[in-house]
């Protein structure tokens, strides 16, 4: 599965990230402005990569969750099983957009 960073620069593959973690994010007065998604990358990278930012900490939690149910469905179409029952697989894409907010 890829994912498509929120501001639409940057593509991350997901079968090269560590995790996916949310942040607050601050501004220069050390006031928090919102919540930021960060990949970490695998060797050789062993970067964060900024997926999106959002104004609240559930937004960015409800995002966490679509990529987790996305990935998921990436795995299931996967197999043959899946492939059996549902016979309108060819629709699937195997990528997350990042939302606006």
């Amino acid at each position: 599965m890829i994912i498509v960073n929120q501001d639409k620069t940057e593509i991350i593959n997901f079968d090269n990230t560590l995790n996916i973690s949310l942040y607050p994010k601050y501004d220069d007065l050390d006031n928090e402005v919102g919540y930021e998604i960060f990949a970490g990358m695998k060797a050789p990278d062993d970067n964060y990569r900024s997926l999106g930012t959002y104004k609240s900490e559930e937004r960015a939690k409800e995002v966490l969750v679509e990529i987790t149910a996305q990935y998921a469905l990436s795995q299931m179409s996967n197999s043959p099983k899946f492939s059996l029952v549902n016979e309108d697989v060819s629709r699937y894409k195997p990528a997350y957009e990042m939302p606006e907010e």
